[in-house]
């Protein structure tokens, strides 16, 4: 089977599926291993989305901008995260914020 892409250029090509290996995901622990970066405190504030990051208990910056992408991004830009549960969690919690702020909800982070 070959899988066409509708966008045609050198970014997408044809792919072929030939007999994939299927991983069935196990459950997730929820355990983290330390961020040498520190670690993010995300709300939303004035209309935008704001990530924090927390090191030695002291906020070092905050990123904030109106969609998750961009900030999460910005941080990969900034090299401010080095772990990447850290980047997936974030990827995560900044789409549901984004989602809270576009429909009116109230944001917690969990």
């Amino acid at each position: 089977m070959i899988i066409k892409p509708r966008k045609k250029d050198k970014y997408h090509r044809n792919i072929e599926l030939s007999n994939p290996k299927w991983v069935k995901a196990g459950k997730w622990d929820r355990k983290f291993a330390k961020d040498d970066k520190g670690f993010y405190l995300i709300k939303i504030e004035n209309g935008y989305i704001m990530a924090g990051r927390v090191k030695d208990g002291k906020m070092l910056e905050v990123v904030y901008g109106g969609n998750a992408e961009d900030i999460y991004y910005e941080l990969i830009k900034r090299k401010l995260i080095s772990k990447l549960d850290t980047a997936a969690y974030l990827g995560g919690e900044l789409t549901r914020a984004e989602y809270c702020l576009k429909n009116k909800k109230r944001y917690i982070q969990e």
